[in-house]
């Protein structure tokens, strides 16, 4: 069975209340937190497309703005869908799967969508990475790991879990705190589990085969 819930966390309430208060300080707008990160990039750089480079066994993409002729990667994102889906998001997924954007997708599909933090950190930027943000050297880079909740009145369901990866001119570790700072308090993943999936973004960034992920 898809992992569903009929409850919504407290923890996510109260994120959307208070997850503005300390924003600023990181250079980060209060308009920012309730925006998915499409719109986020859209609103800083003036434009947003999505590229799916790879679609199964987990599906890698780049969230991009456009400047000139470049596109270049502002989010690097690496999405493992929770299986089986529930019934009633295969439509948005049936789109999302195509390559639409995810969180775009479900919101207009009338879900709220909601992140639960599992890590966030910085990692080396790969080859990969670089030759998509047009960076010639780059410092590490911000990471961050949650599960991906879509809900709507009282059903709250998993949906993915995912791994974005971000340009250090978008956002940086100490902004990827701000922003998640009110549901933000200790890592929620068992130490083997992220280092899996700090193994699987590293390979991505270089380029290379999938390796096995545990379910």
């Amino acid at each position: 069975m898809a992992r569903s819930r009929r409850f919504l966390p407290a923890f996510l309430f109260l994120g959307l209340a208070v997850s503005g208060l300390s924003e600023e300080r990181a250079g980060i707008r209060k308009t920012d937190t309730p925006k998915l990160n499409s719109e986020r990039i859209e609103e800083r750089f003036g434009s947003y497309g999505i590229e799916v480079l790879e679609h199964a066994p987990v599906r890698v993409s780049k969230l991009y703005s456009i400047h000139g002729e470049e596109k270049i990667c502002r989010t690097f994102a690496i999405v493992s869908f929770t299986e089986p889906a529930a019934k009633d998001l295969q439509p948005a997924l049936t789109r999302i799967k195509a390559g639409a954007s995810l969180g775009a997708t479900l919101k207009k599909a009338g879900w709220k969508v909601e992140k639960e933090p599992l890590h966030i950190g910085t990692i080396p930027a790969g080859p990969r990475f670089r030759k998509l943000a047009k960076l010639e050297q780059s410092p590490d880079l911000a990471v961050s790991i949650y599960r991906l909740h879509a809900t709507r009145e009282e059903v709250n369901h998993e949906v993915a879990t995912v791994i974005e990866i971000h340009h250090p001119e978008y956002l940086d570790e100490q902004q990827l705190r701000e922003l998640h700072s009110s549901v933000w308090h200790q890592e929620q993943i068992p130490i083997e589990k992220l280092r899996e999936l700090l193994r699987l973004a590293t390979a991505k960034m270089e380029n290379a085969e999938t390796p096995s992920i545990s379910r």
